[in-house]
């Protein structure tokens, strides 16, 4: 479970994570961090976040992305928001690290989510692209359709292959979540 301050980073499609406030924190209702991108990272593929509003404000650098088949360019101090249900992707095309405050409306399982695919990047269970192997996407995936999903192949399409594949992906040991590995935390002090 992440913190304020945790850091979680994909070196696969380049960019690290600071929380800022957690799904916890927020008792679900937001879900904050700031993503630090690298010059050239690709970020995501286009994806939906079936119930949860995004909000982008660009605080350093300068984000493209593409929201809804509109392109886009967004500068330092610039802000975009992505409506829940809307088709939408990111990344860097600039020559410098971009620094943008993430904001998800209510959090969902997000926070999980990006745990596990940022866990699996680090630990060579994904592609180039950033995404896990069939068999872990088949277990995975469809755990989170309800906070974030890609569309292609359609959504109907992604049920019906995964919902064959996953008995067998769990017989082999696939699992849904997998715990990023942060470094050994100091145990909270207890209030007497």
């Amino acid at each position: 479970m992440a913190r304020a301050g945790d850091v979680i980073e994909n070196p696969v499609i380049g960019d690290r994570l600071v929380f800022r406030r957690t799904t916890a924190d927020t008792a679900g209702t937001m879900l904050e961090f700031d993503l630090f991108a690298r010059a050239g990272a690709k970020g995501p593929p286009e994806h939906i976040h079936p119930s949860a509003a995004e909000h982008f404000e660009v605080l350093r650098g300068t984000l493209r992305a593409r929201v809804g088949g509109i392109e886009q360019e967004i500068p330092t101090g610039g802000a975009l928001d992505i409506p829940a249900g809307t088709l939408h992707s990111w990344w860097n095309a600039g020559g410098e690290e971009v620094q943008v405050r993430v904001q998800l409306t209510p959090a969902g399982r997000m926070e999980t989510f990006l745990e596990t695919i940022y866990a699996l990047a680090r630990s060579g269970q994904t592609d180039r692209n950033g995404v896990p192997g069939f068999l872990q996407l088949s277990v995975f995936a469809p755990s989170y359709f309800d906070t974030n999903h890609i569309v292609r192949p359609p959504l109907a399409v992604q049920r019906l292959l995964f919902g064959l594949l996953a008995p067998v992906a769990r017989r082999l040991g696939y699992r849904p979540d997998t715990p990023y590995p942060y470094p050994a935390r100091v145990p909270e002090p207890t209030v007497e």
